[in-house]
């Protein structure tokens, strides 16, 4: 993979549990790291049980394998105020690993 197409700044979160000053615990997205990836659109189709098509959008972001370690089931990606959550994750060679996301929802309002 030529790294040049790491181009676009994505942001690696993670659900965790944290201790308030008053002692009241609280659950946040917690920013892991802030990387560089590249990104393409993929567009699935499937049929259901009634032989209606439906169409969805996959996303698979290519990052550096040395973030491997970041990666889980349980993170959620960040890119251009919108919410990717982590379907898949595997090795595309010895230096660069793939995540297959879905978009969910809008993360802010881009103005």
């Amino acid at each position: 993979m030529n790294p040049g197409k790491l181009n676009k700044k994505i942001e690696i979160k993670k659900f965790q549990n944290h201790i308030d000053n008053e002692g009241i615990e609280q659950k946040e997205w917690v920013t892991l790291r802030i990387v560089f990836a590249a990104i393409e659109d993929k567009i699935v189709r499937t049929t259901n049980e009634d032989n209606s098509v439906v169409t969805q959008v996959e996303t698979n972001m290519t990052i550096r394998k040395n973030y491997k370690s970041l990666c889980s089931s349980d993170i959620q990606i960040v890119y251009e105020n919108r919410i990717y959550n982590v379907l898949d994750i595997y090795e595309v060679d010895e230096n660069y690993i793939k995540l297959i996301t879905k978009g969910e929802k809008l993360y802010g309002s881009k103005t």
